[in-house]
């Protein structure tokens, strides 16, 4: 039912980790359970500290994402936000599983595409697991990776969850 080449957490990502490049989106249950995806706010809701030119370490401030450089230059520790998906039930949040920096954000995510003749859906809610990923992460400090699970485990996890 899951990939079997990506790994789960238990807020509903999945990752990809290829060297120290991590990609991150969201699950086909999650997407289920969204009811309907409205927009994927990614990299500008990324909570963290930005480490400046001369290793400086400061808060990120607002005026931090009006600069491409700056949002690049983003580190964030483990299990803050990477996004925030907004969607016809609620809004959710997409957690970076380890501590890293968001070098890429897949703007893709929100352009509509044909769900099925006369229907039409974000890309994100057609190929959650493909062209709808959320974000690329560099990875900084292999060892803050939280535990992961795999696809088995992921589907033992759901249902173990359902029954609760």
């Amino acid at each position: 039912m899951f990939p079997e080449n990506l790994k789960y957490t238990r807020t509903h990502e999945w990752v990809k980790i290829e060297g120290n490049i991590l990609t991150i989106g969201i699950t086909d249950y999650a997407v289920k359970e969204l009811q309907g995806i409205n927009h994927v706010y990614a990299n500008e809701t990324v909570s963290g500290v930005f480490y400046g030119p001369g290793l400086e370490v400061r808060p990120i401030e607002e005026e931090d994402f009006q600069n491409e450089e700056v949002k690049r230059g983003v580190k964030f520790l483990a299990r803050k936000t990477v996004s925030e998906i907004d969607s016809s039930k609620n809004v959710v949040c997409v957690y970076s599983p380890v501590l890293g920096k968001v070098i890429e954000v897949n703007e893709r995510a929100n352009e509509m595409v044909a769900k099925k003749p006369g229907e039409t859906c974000l890309l994100i809610e057609k190929d959650p697991y493909g062209e709808g990923w959320v974000a690329k992460i560099e990875i900084l400090d292999s060892s803050s990776l939280i535990p992961l699970m795999s696809a088995q485990e992921f589907q033992k996890y759901l249902e173990e969850e359902e029954e609760h």
